[in-house]
């Protein structure tokens, strides 16, 4: 040690006490210089990055709120109530906020994409806190108009927002790396300064030592950088010149399902992506995996604009690729599929709305009547061009927002209507407007045309009312009475006729029935080619539908010409039953349909007609079976009543009627429900109004209770004089 001194001090001499003393200045300032830089850019590197990510935090906080304010609207729309209202509100306030709280203080670049943002967001604010206050064309907020309104209004903020974020995450990238090149640039000059004053000290030692410290102060830099991309919400990856993995984190792995051990420094793009697609991770390389793999690695070494990835698990992820300043590709991937789905969504019902608007105005505009909606104001919200043809309307005055005596003024000025007759309509049309329920009146303008006008009321406030020119109508009245009479004359010389023709048309049907029926059964031989024997079935299947039909018209218009007369017998209710069961049950069976008989055999004898009765049930029975689905039941039951007379029931599990169905079920020859009905499932459509006139023969009623999708009940009811014992009819008994 003293040896060491001693060689010190012996330096020292030889180059003077004031160079001796300037050296050891110069070390010891540059050192103390150093130690501060240093120190200072450790701090900064250790603070940049989490300065730059906080600050992309509060910028991904306003898009995330937005995204809330979405949903609270969705639930609104299906709860309109004033909690709802009220957490629409409150997440506007809370956008605000946190809008109000982007981080405008790292530089020109964070304030112009603050600034985007906000130009972007508050607009959109503005339309939601006034539509919530004042709502839209009459319609309140609560109203669900308001509320789609406002969805779309606020996904038309959505979007620009998530490409200013995506936008602001780039450009934080790239600011993270500009200002780690231009430490590391520092860093360097520095150190080389402080090795040209370290050589000329010759205290290199110290240099090394400080080397040693430099490194590790990077280590932990490059540390915590790595915990901060690993704890980014979007997929990050880095990969070389050559396309090999330099950094990524956990996220970017999901790119690759059944891939994850693969993802480790050094792998390349194209082994990732190759070995990705051969385990069937990714569903856009189903139809060609080759092709798509090579236009993959081909676009990833020439980036472009952002690309969407479908995997085979459904997820959808936005990648975006950029080169870095060295050749590399910096990628991002964010999951979107939540987003594609809603964006999906919303497309969809964008389409529908559309679609329906159009479907909505294109109906408006070919109604043969004039329509016309008002606010509870009196100011016109929509009408169609059949109101404004009726009332002869300017088209600067048929527009959304003008008053109804503007409407009034503009039509009685074309007609030439006098100022008290002008007065008169308005106070009229004012009055009717102030109504708060429906109602309906005629108008005759001034050109003689007479219209009928239907208002009816809306909740808000307004109304909505139709107008139909009815002038013709009004005409043809007394024509149409006169042509009823005439029709009920030419209906009655119809039946007439029908009934006494039967004959006429029975025998030539009857003679095709029965020589197609002998040319199908080949009884004089066979029948060469085939062909003709389907068509000879044809003929018959035809000629005893035919005739089904010729005997229902004929013997309905028998009923009505008077000409019906019943042969009455005395016969056993069951036996009818049961031969009406057999006609139906071939029929029921090949349509899977189960038929259940309860017609006790000690029942009463039932004095009537009883090829009439046969036709009552066989009508019933083939309607209950005609309009059940396969695997329902018909039932069949028959008793007496207290009261000595007799009920027969068929019910049945089939698809039912509605109230207006049972009414036009009973009116021959109609044309309405009924008659579709019976197209679609074969049929005369007349088996119900003659089986009512036949029970009606006997003294009985028929009487229907349905219900749609349970099925029909139709009940017969004979009178007590018609079952054994006779009983007294109350007249008699009077008599």
């Amino acid at each position: 040690m003293a040896t060491s001194w001693r060689r010190l001090l012996r330096f020292i001499a030889a180059i003077g006490y004031p160079a001796s003393i300037l050296i050891v200045t110069i070390v010891i300032a540059t050192g103390a210089i150093f130690v501060h830089t240093e120190t200072t850019l450790t701090n900064v590197r250790e603070r940049l990055p989490v300065d730059l990510l906080n600050r992309q935090r509060s910028f991904s906080r306003v898009l995330e709120d937005l995204y809330e304010l979405y949903r609270a609207i969705n639930q609104a729309v299906v709860s309109p109530s004033e909690a709802n209202l009220t957490t629409l509100k409150t997440q506007i306030a809370k956008v605000r906020a946190d809008l109000a709280a982007v981080d405008r203080t790292a530089g020109p670049v964070a304030v112009r994409a603050a600034a985007q943002i906000y130009a972007v967001t508050n607009p959109v604010l503005d339309d939601l806190e006034v539509w919530l206050d004042r709502g839209v064309l009459g319609f309140s907020a609560r109203s669900p108009v308001v509320l789609n309104q406002m969805a779309r209004r606020t996904t038309e903020a959505i979007t620009p927002v998530k490409s200013l974020l995506e936008e602001a995450h780039e450009n934080a990238y790239q600011i993270l790396l500009s200002q780690t090149a231009a430490l590391e640039r520092f860093r360097t000059s520095l150190v080389a300064a402080f090795a040209f004053v370290a050589t000329l000290a010759l205290i290199l030692i110290v240099y090394v030592l400080r080397a040693r410290y430099l490194a590790e102060a990077h280590a932990v830099t490059r540390q915590r950088l790595r915990d901060a991309i690993d704890n980014m919400s979007e997929g990050f990856a880095l990969f070389d010149a050559q396309g090999r993995l330099v950094l990524s984190n956990q996220r970017y792995a999901d790119l690759f399902p059944g891939c994850e051990e693969k993802i480790r420094p050094g792998a390349r793009f194209g082994d990732l992506i190759r070995a990705s697609v051969a385990k069937g991770g990714i569903a856009d390389a189903a139809d060609d995996p080759d092709a798509w793999v090579k236009t993959r690695i081909e676009r990833f070494h020439n980036p472009g604009e952002p690309m969407v990835t479908t995997l085979a698990d459904g997820r959808h992820f936005r990648i975006a690729e950029r080169r870095t300043s060295d050749g590399g590709i910096v990628v991002i991937a964010t999951d979107i599929t939540e987003s594609y789905r809603r964006e999906t969504q919303l497309r969809r019902i964008s389409d529908e709305l559309a679609h329906k608007n159009h479907l909505l105005d294109a109906a408006l505009d070919n109604m043969l009547v004039g329509l016309a909606m008002f606010d509870a104001d009196g100011r016109l919200i929509i009408c169609n061009a059949r109101y404004i043809e009726l009332y002869k309307l300017p088209a600067e005055v048929a527009r959304p927002g003008t008053s109804l005596r503007q409407i009034i003024e503009a039509s009685a000025a074309h007609h030439g209507a006098s100022p008290e007759e002008l007065e008169t309509a308005i106070a009229e049309r004012l009055r009717m407007l102030a109504l708060r329920h429906d109602t309906q009146d005629s108008e005759i303008l001034p050109n003689g045309r007479v219209i009928a006008r239907r208002h009816r009321s809306m909740p808000d406030g307004g109304s909505l009312t139709t107008y139909e020119d009815i002038t013709e109508q009004y005409l043809a009245e007394q024509e149409l009475l006169q042509a009823k009479e005439e029709a009920e004359i030419a209906n009655r010389t119809k039946s007439e006729f029908l009934a006494n023709v039967s004959h006429e048309l029975r025998t030539p049907l009857n003679a095709i029935i029965g020589f197609s029926e002998i040319i199908k059964g080949e009884l004089f031989g066979t029948i060469d080619p085939p062909q003709y024997r389907e068509y000879a079935q044809d003929i018959f299947d035809s000629g005893r539908h035919l005739l089904s039909l010729i005997n229902d018209i004929l013997d309905l218009s028998k009923i009505e010409a008077g000409k019906f007369e019943l042969q009455e017998e005395r016969f056993h209710i069951a036996t009818a039953v049961q031969s009406s069961v057999r006609l139906v049950r071939e029929r029921a069976e090949l349509g899977g349909i189960h038929i259940v008989q309860d017609v006790p055999d000690e029942l009463p004898l039932l004095n009537a007609d009883i090829r009439a009765v046969k036709q009552i049930i066989l009508n019933l029975l083939s309607n209950a079976v005609k309009f059940t689905n396969t695997g329902g039941t018909v039932a069949i039951t028959a008793e007496v009543n207290d009261d000595g007379s007799m009920h027969v029931v068929v019910a049945d599990t089939g698809i039912g009627m509605s109230d207006e169905s049972l009414r036009r079920a009973m009116i021959p020859f109609d044309q309405g429900e009924i008659s579709s009905m019976t197209r679609r499932f074969e049929g005369t459509g007349l088996g119900l109004p003659l089986t009512k006139r036949l029970v009606e023969l006997h003294g009985g009623e028929l009487h229907l209770d349905s219900e749609v999708g349970v099925g029909t009940t139709a009940t017969v009811r004979f009178p007590a004089y018609r079952v054994e014992p006779p009983v007294t009819p109350r007249k008699a008994q009077a008599s």
